[in-house]
């Protein structure tokens, strides 16, 4: 079975690694894909990092966490 997290990750923090981690530990997952939401700005208060840094931070954080992404 294939699962999905989506989210902003503004920016990827401890808690988005916990609910990746848990999904991907149930026995009745094989996949997590993980969807990076878009942001109709970026390098604001609310959004501060692009798509692109946010998706090099997910892959970072999971390569450091030993999770292959």
């Amino acid at each position: 079975m294939r699962a999905l997290v989506i989210g902003r990750f503004q920016p990827f923090h401890n808690g988005h690694l916990a609910v990746v981690r848990e999904i991907a530990g149930d026995t009745g997952t094989d996949e997590v894909l993980i969807g990076i939401a878009a942001a109709a700005d970026d390098h604001t208060l609310d959004n501060p990092f692009t798509a692109e840094e946010r998706n090099e931070m997910v892959i970072r954080a999971l390569e450091e966490a030993g999770v292959h992404p």
